[in-house]
């Protein structure tokens, strides 16, 4: 095999004093010479003799290296100008072209070493760091000896080993390299003489003691060479533990139907925070004793919740809780359960949303600027000025004070961002904003194009009345007695997290240091989707006409931005939106809705879920009651009394059920513009919640 080590470059330069920056203007050729990040700069002469890593490549003719804390340099000592200098790689090559290291399963590793045989008999150890080809490896050009303890002698090469350690008997030899890892002299050196518990360097020091040091081989080019590759063995042996999270796509277009929490982990898997679809059916679970059922999306987009809502078109389900916060999907769901309720699509169905706490609102997102935006850098007054032909200001509700945070992508393909506040709005294009841009920062974003850069302008914080007015804002912009949005937006659950729960324990563990993996009772905050879900439990749980006002929610131990974050004034502000708020009286005790009210709040009919609910199971309970028929008979006298009969016995039932108060048939007859249809319409009185007691004192 052939050892290669040749230098990259090997001409003059220069340090600057105090800093880590090299020069050679005159032959430099870092970029195109390839030198990268980690590979060794040697200067071979001047003031600055030593070894030091690169730590990057700024131009053809400038570099950086390391300051490395393991030692005290922190720059170059002095300014020395034609200074002899060398650049190494980082990893020695070595080749045998008569070998397949691939076939021989060679794999990199500080458990893989590479004996060479030398004619002394005695062999030389590398580690195999990389195989590059199946017949060429990089191998570790530094096999380090032990760390030991040594003085060195004032204004001379000379360091010995303060433990008295032979180095000559070691085996040392001229050419390989002396590390000093701390102190006054600290930095690597080429050996130049080994004379017992002595060796001389390329250097003078400063006559420290006590330093800790290393001694490294180093490798010259050689061919012909015998060797070996074997793997090591250690002093700790045992199994590894390898865990990983990802996203399940087994339940998508799916649904899983669960009664227990048995059936859950083994069809969902561990109910956990971050197993969202299990955590949120166990706590529907733990509201109902009926069936919870779930779906998966392969990822959440509108894209992927767009295809569930598809796949459910043709499924039988009545509570829907989508577990996001995201406004667009939300309104899919909107449009959803409005045609899935109407008449042609028979299927009644309400859907339980959650969205995050409002603390500013976003007056405009561009994320494609004009062409021809641009930041003016005035320094006198210092006000810059922003102008954009494509936007409106005006329209988007930009006023004083809101705050403005421009990106863009620079040249190294790094997002730099800079953030200011808006002095005045001049117009529907332009701003005038206060002085919080660098002007490098102007120059790059005006500079860079679309997609490359952007703008966000938003409201300053809002305080707890405006954030209260911004969650009515949002429950009144659906306005649907079938669309429930569930307040708040953070909740506390206490749950059993076994999903790490393992035999295996590390050698830390087995030695007593360290914490084992958390299993057992856990407390953690949670998205108000899962609240939701608890809610969504209720209402398969309870009797249809069941109000949900003052009813406690299983699961929920503690809550974040309702009552102890909102006053009572405010919550009635959030209220008046159609918001279903919970709230909590006591700590760590129970969890209840303030009012069961929908996003429709103009009819006590549209507004209370237990009337809407009530009168879905209704709807439906008629229909299937009325399926059998359907088809098999034809529309004569005898068959619609017959009908009439089997209504009222359906009304009778709903009432000895306490589904209705009362109920009668308006209508019974045949369809005088479709002859094969009957016209059936029935008046219902359905209980009314007892929201109120009004209570009068006579003295």
């Amino acid at each position: 095999g052939d050892f290669t080590e040749t230098p990259i470059s090997e001409v003059t330069g220069e340090t600057t004093i105090s800093t880590l920056t090299f020069e050679d203007a005159t032959n430099g050729a870092f970029v195109t010479d390839g030198v990268r990040p980690g590979m060794q700069l040697r200067i071979k002469s001047g003031a600055d003799i030593g070894f030091f890593e690169v730590a990057s490549v700024e131009t053809e003719a400038s570099l950086t290296v390391k300051a490395t804390p393991e030692t005290t340099f922190t720059g170059f000592a002095a300014t020395a100008s034609g200074l002899t200098y060398f650049l190494t790689a980082d990893f020695t090559t070595f080749k045998d072209s008569g070998v397949d290291f691939f076939a021989k399963n060679v794999i990199p590793g500080r458990n893989t070493i590479i004996k060479f045989d030398q004619p002394d008999g005695t062999a030389r150890t590398f580690i195999v760091e990389a195989v590059d080809d199946k017949d060429t490896l990089r191998l570790n050009a530094e096999f380090l000896s032990d760390i030991g303890t040594g003085d060195s002698a004032v204004g001379t090469g000379d360091f010995t080993d303060s433990g008295s350690t032979d180095f000559g008997a070691a085996g040392v030899k001229v050419g390989w390299k002396l590390i000093i890892e701390a102190g006054a002299d600290a930095g690597t050196f080429d050996i130049t003489a080994v004379v017992g518990i002595t060796i001389t360097v390329n250097t003078t020091f400063a006559g420290a003691t006590g330093q800790d040091y290393r001694v490294s081989q180093t490798l010259t080019a050689e061919t012909g060479l015998k060797y070996s590759i074997e793997e090591t063995k250690f002093d700790r042996t045992g199994t590894i533990l390898i865990s990983w999270d990802g996203v399940r796509i087994d339940n998508v277009d799916k649904l899983v139907t669960m009664q227990t929490t048995d059936d859950l982990l083994a069809k969902l898997g561990p109910a956990v925070p971050e197993n969202p679809l299990a955590f949120a059916a166990f706590w529907a679970l733990q509201n109902t004793d009926t069936t919870v059922v779930a779906t998966a999306v392969a990822a959440d987009s509108v894209l992927n919740w767009s295809q569930a809502l598809d796949f459910l078109e043709t499924e039988e389900v009545y509570a829907l809780i989508p577990l996001t916060q995201d406004l667009a999907t939300q309104q899919l769901f909107d449009a959803h359960v409005t045609s899935q309720s109407s008449l042609e699509g028979k299927h009644e169905r309400k859907v339980f949303i959650n969205r995050k706490l409002f603390v500013f609102t976003t007056r405009t997102t561009e994320l494609s600027p004009d062409a021809g935006a641009t930041i003016t850098d005035s320094t006198s007054p210092t006000l810059d000025t922003f102008v954009d032909a494509g936007a409106d200001f005006v329209t988007d509700g930009v006023v004083t004070g809101d705050e403005i945070t421009f990106s863009f992508v620079d040249g190294d393909g790094i997002t730099q961002t800079g953030e200011t506040r808006i002095s005045t709005r001049d117009s529907a294009t332009a701003l005038t904003l206060l002085n919080g841009l660098s002007a490098a920062f102007i120059i790059g974003w005006n500079a860079a194009t679309d997609p490359d850069r952007s703008y966000v302008i938003i409201s300053p914080p809002l305080d707890k009345f405006d954030q209260a007015e911004n969650i009515a804002d949002f429950s009144r912009g659906f306005a649907n007695r079938r669309v429930t949005n569930v307040w708040p937006d953070l909740v506390e659950f206490t749950y059993t997290d076994d999903s790490e729960k393992t035999d295996f324990k590390t050698q830390d563990e087995l030695d007593g240091v360290g914490t084992a993996l958390q299993t057992g009772n856990v407390t953690r905050v949670v998205d108000g989707f899962h609240l939701a879900a608890a809610i969504g439990g209720q209402v398969a749980g309870e009797e249809s006409e069941q109000p949900f006002t003052n009813l406690n929610i299983v699961g929920p131990v503690g809550l974040r931005n309702s009552n102890k974050y909102f006053t009572d004034t405010q919550l009635d502000i959030i209220a008046t939106g159609g918001t279903y708020i919970v709230i909590q009286e006591i700590d760590n005790g129970p969890t209840f809705s303030r009012h069961q009210l929908s996003t429709d709040i103009s009819l006590i009919e549209k507004r209370e879920l237990s009337i809407t609910k009530n009168v879905d199971f209704i709807a439906k309970f008629t229909r299937n009651q009325l399926r059998p028929y359907i088809g098999s008979f034809n529309i004569t006298n005898i068959y619609l009394e017959q009908l009439r009969s089997v209504v009222t016995a359906i009304l009778a039932s709903l009432k000895s059920d306490s589904k209705i108060i009362s109920g009668s048939i308006v209508k019974l007859e045949q369809s005088t513009t479709e002859s094969d249809t009957v016209i059936l319409e029935i008046d219902i009185l359905v209980p009314f919640p007892a929201n109120f007691i009004r209570v009068t004192l006579f003295i």
